[in-house]
């Protein structure tokens, strides 16, 4: 075999690897699945170490119903303080960036928020999961081509932006799109994060949209990325869902 040939062969086994590689189905795994085989909670969390989803048990149907093998598309999430909800919204950015190419779109009330997760939540929860520090290089190393508010990973890029910035809504193209403000009842219509400039450019290629709704409490109140559920939770359960195919 001359070695013209042997080179032409490795290109057709590069290039139908490649091709196998991109028309590969989503893995068939759950939100909640991923995050207990996966996600490790920083040393300064009230729980560090593996993730367990028996802390919280109503929080995994709510995330089951924004994994990839879900058929829900737009879920609202209504939740008290200090549940877990939190941690599920960054559960569910995990596992797509770890199951599900496409990219994902995270919107927040202000920029200023977006820096502010990315410090004290992604980063942490990046640092401390094995699977994405694989997937993720720090924002700081040199030739990582990432930067505070893009990630980049195998398929696809995290973009952090601010609702108030609506050239940066309209831009993108995301498979995922999630949002999340925190605020009082209210001001949820001063504050309340908007995503309608980015729903046109998402509706046309996203599989799961991750919409926060209100919290359920008129204190200071956190709502994060949070997915609705297909079935409502009993009356026991600190938050409430609803889902849209």
């Amino acid at each position: 075999m001359k070695p013209t040939d042997d080179w032409m062969h490795g290109a057709r086994l590069a290039l139908l690897q490649a091709f196998a590689g991109g028309t590969k189905p989503d893995a068939n795994v759950w939100v909640d699945e991923w995050a207990e085989a996966n996600r490790v909670l920083p040393p300064d969390t009230p729980e560090p170490g593996p993730f367990r989803n028996a802390r919280t048990p109503y929080l995994i149907d709510i995330q089951r119903t924004m994994s990839p093998a879900s058929p829900i598309r737009e879920g609202w999430l209504q939740k008290a303080v200090q549940v877990g909800g939190s941690v599920s919204g960054e559960n569910l950015i995990g596992a797509w960036i770890c199951t599900a190419a496409g990219s994902i779109l995270v919107v927040f009330p202000t920029l200023d928020d977006g820096k502010q997760w990315e410090l004290t939540r992604f980063e942490p929860m990046r640092a401390n999961t094995r699977e994405l520090r694989k997937r993720i290089r720090p924002a700081d190393l040199k030739g990582s081509d990432n930067t505070k508010l893009r990630k980049k990973f195998p398929g696809g890029v995290l973009r952090l932006v601010g609702s108030n910035r609506v050239g940066a809504l309209k831009s993108p193209t995301s498979t995922f799109l999630t949002s999340a403000t925190r605020a009082a009842p209210s001001s949820w219509p001063k504050r309340a994060p908007s995503t309608s400039a980015a729903r046109p450019r998402s509706l046309a290629t996203a599989r799961r949209q991750s919409k926060a709704a209100a919290p359920s409490t008129a204190r200071s109140s956190e709502v994060i990325s949070g997915a609705g559920s297909c079935t409502a939770p009993s009356a026991a359960t600190p938050s409430t869902s609803s889902g849209r195919r």
